[in-house]
């Protein structure tokens, strides 16, 4: 909070790998977008490891099982307009799952997530979040 460029999601349960750890979300530049941590024993999760902004044809994606419906599946990925990326198709039978919806990378200072669990206070909401004005 010193920095409010740097905005890091930290004391998640390292101790238990299957936790979600997003590590550096780094506002200053808005190109850059890490998630580091995620369950890589369990081939069903997702780990995102560098995002690159700056470079909308580069997007890694590491280990999504397509085979089971409830993990995430990419659907929409445009490479003629890279400005334009939608995730769906994550598990909304299961509203602690979270869904990523309109990344625009034409204004990487707009990515908005929505879906998060709001039955509980503990999980968070990003709507909008504005990486111009943080």
């Amino acid at each position: 909070m010193d920095d409010p460029g740097c905005l890091a999601f930290v004391g998640l349960n390292m101790v238990d790998p299957g936790c979600l750890a997003f590590v550096g979300l780094n506002m200053v530049d808005p190109g850059c977008l890490a998630f580091v941590g995620l369950n890589m024993d369990d081939p069903g999760c997702l780990a995102f490891v560098g995002l690159n902004m700056d470079d909308p044809g580069c997007l890694a994606f590491v280990g999504l099982n397509m085979d089971d419906p409830g993990c995430l599946a990419f659907v929409g990925l445009n490479m003629d307009d890279p400005g334009c990326l939608a995730f769906v198709g994550l598990n909304m039978d299961d509203p602690g799952c979270l869904a990523f919806v309109g990344l625009n990378m034409d204004d990487p200072g707009c990515l908005a997530f929505v879906g998060l669990n709001m039955d509980d206070p503990g999980c968070l909401a990003f709507v909008g979040l504005n990486m111009d004005d943080p």
